[in-house]
């Protein structure tokens, strides 16, 4: 079980100095705790494979882990001959323990942050709610559920491709196009499910509509708020960067407590702290500083210089709970000029360029695809860095993602 905090341990000093600048030494912070190191199983409709499974995962990663699937998935016309997987419907089951002091938080959720993709969620044998969306995050209360052991979670996964078609027959309009061309060998009504479009067959990739919990699985819990999410907006004064700070939170009930936000600069840390009140309705509190000019270095586009970013901690503290996230960031200015092309000629058309920090940048891009056609391993960390460090070197400075 972890401290539910983003904020690195080389912070932790940050941290202390603002304990001793609030004089508040009795606070707790919100827990979590991973059921990805669960042990979990993955079993298909009608019971014939049962195997075990990876969390985060998918169905196709572990069918081959366990054998089932015995050849690589690029091979020849796998894509075609695999095509059973993803027309089945699969369900990922887990049981696990919850410590005491879990338990004794007022508030505790279940929190899966990517599921792939229609799928319904049972914890105890009690449905949770069910899901349609691969690319956001779903949490359900599980306070009156939960159990000191044994607690049962099920996710029940329907086949991508039998939803699909469902949803299109719910509409009374079709939504073009219905299917990919036929040379991709692909599936249809792909538009019609928010999940990777790719994964029903793509110009440059096979069909694999892959099905599973493809991002990690968590339990939280916190008694006053637990820090979410940080917006970050820099504009340039005379002197100074004026740094807008928006914290935003999951809130259990109303409170009143302290924002602060610490930049951390090679000589000395930048505090800021203001009191606010936050509220399941008002879940988000901004406050704004000033970072002098001299004490940070510009942030450059890949090859017109360096690339600096500073350590910026964010939390909020009432008087039982302290909560906190951290974030890194950059200084610079980004204006897209769009004037004559041609001066007082403006039937001649416009520029369209970037001008970075006030100077004018020759954009150098790439078009980014989803690193792999299986969702979970297009997530992996060590893949994602070779990519970015190839297109890095290859002298590109703009992706579209």
């Amino acid at each position: 079980m972890l401290m539910c905090s983003s904020a690195m341990r080389a912070l932790e000093v940050i941290v202390v100095s603002f304990y001793l600048v609030v004089g508040s030494t009795a606070v707790s912070h919100p827990l979590c705790d991973s059921l990805g190191t669960s042990s979990w199983t993955v079993q298909n409709s009608n019971g014939s494979i049962r195997v075990g499974a990876t969390v985060p995962g998918g169905i196709y990663t572990d069918l081959l882990k366990a054998g089932v699937l015995i050849e690589d998935i690029f091979y020849r016309f796998n894509d075609i001959n695999y095509r059973w997987v993803a027309k089945d419907n699969w369900t990922y089951s887990t049981s696990f323990d919850v410590d005491q002091k879990m338990l004794k938080k007022d508030k505790v959720y279940l929190e899966f942050e990517g599921l792939d993709t229609v799928a319904r969620v049972l914890l105890n044998s009690q449905l949770l709610g069910e899901t349609k969306d691969m690319f956001i995050l779903y949490r359900f209360d599980v306070k009156n559920l939960l159990k000191i052991s044994n607690n049962s979670l099920e996710v029940q996964f329907t086949s991508a491709i039998w939803a699909a078609k469902q949803f299109s027959t719910e509409t009374p309009y079709p939504v073009p196009p219905a299917c990919v061309p036929q040379e991709y060998h692909g599936e249809c009504h792909a538009n019609y499910i928010r999940k990777m479009q790719a994964s029903f067959a793509w110009d440059w990739g096979p069909a694999f509509p892959s099905v599973g919990i493809w991002k990690n699985v968590l339990l939280r819990a916190y008694n006053v708020a637990y820090a979410r999410h940080v917006g970050i907006e820099t504009r340039p004064d005379v002197t100074d960067w004026k740094v807008s700070v928006t914290l935003f939170l999951d809130v259990a009930t109303n409170v009143t407590g302290t924002l602060s936000a610490t930049l951390v600069l090679k000589k000395y840390n930048i505090t800021t702290l203001m009191p606010v009140s936050i509220s399941p309705q008002q879940n988000n509190a901004t406050l704004v500083f000033s970072v002098p000019k001299d004490t940070v270095q510009m942030w450059w586009p890949n090859g017109y210089g360096s690339q600096p970013l500073y350590q910026l901690v964010v939390g909020f503290q009432s008087d039982r709970e302290m909560t906190e996230t951290s974030v890194r960031i950059g200084f610079r200015t980004v204006k897209l000029v769009q004037v004559d092309a041609v001066p007082n000629q403006p039937k001649k058309g416009l520029t369209f360029f970037f001008r970075v920090n006030g100077l004018a940048i020759f954009a150098k891009g790439s078009n980014y695809i989803p690193a792999h056609i299986l969702p979970e391993l297009g997530a992996d960390p060590d893949l994602l860095h070779r990519i970015l460090t190839g297109a890095r070197d290859a002298n590109m400075n703009m992706l579209r993602v």
